[in-house]
């Protein structure tokens, strides 16, 4: 019997991480700027989180026209009317770009009240709050642009830091 060479996945950068005493098992190239894609989501929803209650019903309105074709959908339409948490699983589950949006708008003016912002403009300030909160727990080598994470030459992260939003 002939012995196949094992082949590995292939990876920028990748980690094995211990929780429970805080070491890498594992660790490539964990300082490298890597695309975070959907991953943002999670930055997403930890930055909604600090804002709003879970409880807390969110509108879909027309922040949905922001929406980049292509984009992953969890069918959330203008005029649904959901928890913060519904959309969160939509978020998360599916990968949904369109509750990304809700949730960046509604996050944003209900962090800024005062201030009278189209959605484009609400989506810049939540996006200007999400790194705040990245920075925050510690993402020093992570920028967000996208609150559902459309690829873009500015916006990065890096396994290190992903790990710090994990735990």
């Amino acid at each position: 019997m002939e012995l196949k060479e094992r082949k590995y996945p292939q990876h920028k950068a990748a980690a094995f991480y211990c929780v429970e005493d805080g070491t890498y098992l594992y660790a490539d190239n964990i300082h490298e700027h890597i695309a975070p894609a959907s991953i943002a989501k999670l930055v997403t929803a930890a930055t909604a989180l600090k804002y709003i209650s879970p409880e807390t019903v969110l509108t879909v309105g027309s922040e949905h026209s922001l929406l980049k074709p292509h984009s992953s959908l969890c069918l959330v339409y203008p005029g649904h009317a959901l928890r913060l948490f519904d959309l969160l699983s939509g978020l998360l589950i599916s990968s949904g770009s369109d509750a990304a949006f809700t949730i960046a708008v509604y996050t944003a003016r209900a962090a800024f009240p005062d201030e009278k912002m189209d959605d484009e403009q609400a989506v810049q300030r939540f996006m200007e709050i999400a790194n705040s909160y990245a920075k925050s727990i510690g993402m020093n080598e992570s920028f967000f642009v996208h609150p559902e994470g459309w690829d873009s030459p500015e916006q990065y992260t890096t396994v290190s830091d992903l790990i710090k939003l994990a735990v």
